[in-house]
């Protein structure tokens, strides 16, 4: 085996040379065994055999030490030296005189793996060396618990060439940060593809947010009893360049890690509440319209202020806004949601919590939060004709809910039965495809001036 030894980990070097020189060390090593393949054709083919499948398998691999650069900055340099140190015994003792080992950067180390018998092996080996190299380290008495997690590239799979065999399995790496349960991933082309497609919707999202691209549809939500309409929730769209609508499924997740979350959903306030005075002004007899809120505009600082702005601007009342938070989100940020939930609905801002049912809350948030609406979530009611407990659990939460005070609104309402089945329960207000499709501004407005509803579905 090939490998730095512990005066090269020391040298105080630039990342450029540093990565030059593990580069050079990897390449000349790839190179080597090339050489020795094209040997072994040519003796195949002089005894006059055959054989286009490789007999052996490579890899790239990328070993990453999570949360080094926390660990580093708590317990100082030298802590940090000796567990890379402590790393590089344990490797050394997972690999053979055939591979190469290098230290790419401060948490991360370049395994060449070379002539394993196949793919299935390579897992294995993969898998153990990961396993050898996480788990307990002490350091200058310090015992630490740490997480190794690798990106596999197999050689020549997808590429031949060695920058290219390295990128893929850091993009193999990249997975196995976001899955906290997967140590291991092999490159694929997929992984490439969703790389490529995120990087894509990422511009988009921005250029959209510069060229005022997004849009708002609205969905009304009508009194069960009366089929009077009584609100409309604000669902956010982007447009692209040619006119189709991109669906929030497809860049919500992305805007919240980018953080770009935070300005679409200042402006998905502001227009909402714009939108709302406009119907007032036309004589639409409306009582509120829903926002949904994200997990990072509620822990935001200056959402209250945002909303102040936004209801004073429009020059309408706190009762018309209503939030709506998802039941997900408000466990993940509970103890920071909770101060802004209080001072929102002390200026009588309407707060409803989405999706409820799908989560794992505890009943007593019901009582501590300042919540006017309950949206129980569409997989309920899809399960009315399948799953007979499905009824009775929907009229526990629709009793909770009223001994509670609060309203019930059933989303995902599609069909007569729905609909016959949610009156029967006393259910306060109905959502869904089987009352109306989400419209346009222009189409809503028209909606609103009518008194009749749309006809179910």
């Amino acid at each position: 085996m090939t490998d730095t030894t512990d005066n090269d980990l020391d040298t105080i070097c630039s990342e450029s040379a540093r990565k030059n020189n593990v580069h050079l060390r990897l390449v000349k090593n790839a190179a080597d065994k090339d050489a020795r393949d094209r040997q072994g054709d040519s003796v195949q083919r002089t005894g006059g055999r055959q054989n286009n499948a490789p007999s052996t398998t490579d890899a790239f691999v990328i070993l990453r030490l999570h949360d080094f650069d926390i660990l580093e900055e708590t317990f100082g340099h030298a802590v940090a030296r000796e567990l890379n140190r402590l790393v590089c015994e344990r490797l050394r003792g997972c690999l053979r005189a055939v591979d190469v080992l290098e230290r790419i950067s401060a948490n991360e180390f370049a395994l060449m793996l070379a002539d394993i018998g196949s793919q299935k092996q390579l897992e294995t080996l993969v898998a153990r060396i990961v396993e050898r190299c996480s788990g307990e380290y002490v350091c200058a008495d310090l015992r630490l618990d740490i997480r190794v997690t690798a990106g596999v590239s197999i050689v020549p799979q997808y590429s031949s060439l060695f920058e290219e065999q390295l990128r893929y399995a850091r993009i193999a790496l990249r997975k196995t940060g976001e899955n906290f349960h997967s140590s291991v991933q092999f490159f694929t082309p997929d992984l490439l593809h969703d790389l490529q497609d995120r990087a894509a919707m990422l511009f988009e999202l921005r250029q959209a947010l510069k060229q005022r691209r997004f849009v708002l549809h609205y969905q009304p939500q009508y009194r069960v009893d009366s089929k009077e309409t009584i609100a409309v929730e604000s669902l956010l769209r982007l447009q692209t360049h040619d006119g189709e609508l991109v669906f929030p499924d497809r860049f919500i997740d992305l805007a919240e890690e980018s953080g770009l979350m935070l300005p679409i959903g200042h402006w998905v306030i502001q227009e909402a509440c714009r939108q709302f005075r406009e119907w007032q002004d036309n004589g639409c007899a409306l009582q509120h319209i829903a926002v949904n809120v994200s997990t990072k505009q509620l822990i935001d600082n200056s959402l209250i202020e945002i909303v102040d702005a936004a209801v004073q601007d429009a020059g309408i009342d706190y009762c018309n806004l209503e939030l709506e938070i998802t039941e997900q989100s408000l466990i993940s940020q509970i103890s920071m949601a909770k101060d802004v939930l209080h001072e929102l609905s002390a200026k009588g801002v309407r707060i409803a919590l989405d999706d409820f049912g799908t989560g794992y809350s505890s009943l007593a948030y019901l009582a501590q939060l300042p919540l006017n609406v309950l949206k129980i979530d569409r997989s309920f009611l899809q399960q009315l004709d399948h799953d007979k407990r499905s009824a009775g659990l929907i009229r526990s939460v629709f009793y909770i809910a009223r001994e509670l005070d609060l309203e019930v609104l059933a989303e995902g309402v599609e069909n007569q039965s729905q609909q016959l089945f949610i009156q029967s329960a006393s259910c306060h207000m109905g959502q869904g495809y089987g009352y109306c499709r989400p419209q346009t501004a222009e189409n809503m407005t028209s909606m609103l001036l009518q008194p009749a509803i749309p006809a179910c579905m």
